[in-house]
């Protein structure tokens, strides 16, 4: 019997914004666990072969990512928690009755599209995968939600569920 975790902590960026050799680390395509550190002679190749350049999402960008995921969630009877989505990156946490490849899959796609329906023309607005967490306990699933809501730095395009009965600035119980 395997038990359904109580939601995913999803992240992904904005195409170029996290590079091969960045300073915050990387993970290879063909190796799953190995951390690459700093190296500026990578990050700078792998700036040489981009496509076009680094998408930083504007003001309006953000919330119409935000009102895509926020319908994405609806349609899939997925239940949102909380999301923040930043200039080049986006946080959410979730629950849904699918895998969290698949909720990364879906909510890139309906993005992507939203963005093109309203004039955005880049080729690529994402960088490839993303992070897909488990979160099995309350301590992880409140975690989580008070780190992309409270910690992220100044405030963006955000949402919280209105529904939360955990109190944000989030304190750990005693």
């Amino acid at each position: 019997m395997t038990c359904q975790p109580l939601g995913y902590f999803i992240t992904f960026t904005t195409y170029g914004s996290w590079l091969h050799g960045d300073n915050r680390g990387s993970i290879l395509k063909s190796e799953t666990t190995k951390l690459l550190s700093e190296n500026p002679a990578l990050r700078a190749y792998e700036q040489s072969i981009q496509e076009h350049q680094t998408v930083v999402l504007d003001s309006e960008a953000r919330e119409i990512i935000k009102q895509a995921i926020l319908e994405t969630c609806r349609f899939r009877e997925w239940l949102l928690y909380a999301a923040h989505i930043r200039s080049t990156h986006i946080h959410l946490v979730l629950k849904a009755n699918a895998s969290p490849e698949r909720v990364l899959i879906d909510l890139k796609a309906y993005a992507t599209r939203s963005l093109r329906n309203n004039g955005y023309d880049q080729r690529r607005f994402w960088t490839r995968h993303g992070s897909t967490r488990y979160l099995n306990t309350t301590s992880q699933l409140n975690k989580s939600i008070h780190y992309i809501i409270s910690e992220q730095g100044k405030p963006m395009s955000m949402y919280l569920n209105p529904g939360l009965t955990c109190q944000f600035p989030y304190k750990p119980e005693a």
